[in-house]
């Protein structure tokens, strides 16, 4: 399978105040979040019932127990991106120096159980040199796993998303692209995971920019003084 990064990326920059647009987007994006909740939660309630039901009856409810296990944590995961969205617009972003090509490293090795079941495949190039960027840790990792999260929800058994780890411009940016062989656009819950990392990484003064066909996403976060300095002793 092929993939090629495009060439030139206009990513978007973070503004210095909220705006109108600002606010009107994130309350579609909540509005968002609400919408892929409610699936879960009818279908739990659903499963509930009929729990109910078994019970009166006599009938087997393991089936049903299973359902509502899994949609209870599908809930919760959706709950927390919401709560992740809310906390970007009142809480200001830490700064600390953080090796973004060792914390990616550790996020796809946590996720490969999962990614495994789906048939999805991760492929990381990720310099051996730190990638030290000026962020807030928790918020960066945050993202990451919320795009490499929608990457897989558009790709198919098989499929192959690949992540790109460099320094340019003053940036440490992070590129997942997922050439898709089932064209899928991203559902209600992808679109919140994206909504969440690009209101993370913008909250830093960082870049961010999304392309859903194919899928593309790059994410870039400041370098820390140490890496500027590096770069400059190099070419120098």
């Amino acid at each position: 399978m092929s993939f090629a990064m495009p060439s030139a990326v206009a990513p978007t920059a973070n503004a210095s105040r909220p705006t109108t647009d600002d606010g009107r987007q994130f309350c579609m994006e909540i509005a968002d979040g609400l919408h892929a909740l409610a699936q879960p939660l009818t279908i739990l309630r659903s499963a509930i019932e009929m729990i109910g039901v078994c019970r009166r009856s006599g009938s087997d409810m393991g089936r049903y127990v299973e359902l509502s296990t899994e949609h209870i944590q599908r809930a919760c995961e959706l709950f927390d991106s919401i709560q992740g969205l809310m906390i970007t617009q009142i809480e200001p972003a830490k700064s600390e120096v953080l090796d973004l090509g060792s914390m990616i490293a550790k996020v796809i090795e946590e996720k490969q159980p999962a990614l495994r079941d789906q048939g999805v495949e991760i492929i990381a190039a990720i310099p051996d040199l730190p990638q030290l960027a000026a962020c807030d840790a928790e918020r960066t990792e945050q993202a990451v796993s919320a795009v490499i999260d929608a990457a897989a929800s558009v790709s198919a058994p098989g499929d192959a998303a690949q992540l790109h780890v460099f320094e340019a411009d003053g940036f440490v940016e992070v590129r997942v692209l997922s050439a898709c062989r089932e064209k899928s656009r991203p559902n209600a819950a992808a679109r919140l995971n994206l909504s969440l990392a690009r209101a993370d990484i913008l909250s830093q003064q960082g870049r961010y920019y999304f392309v859903d066909d194919p899928f593309f996403v790059s994410l870039a976060l400041p370098l820390s003084t140490q890496s500027q300095q590096r770069r400059e002793a190099t070419f120098h």
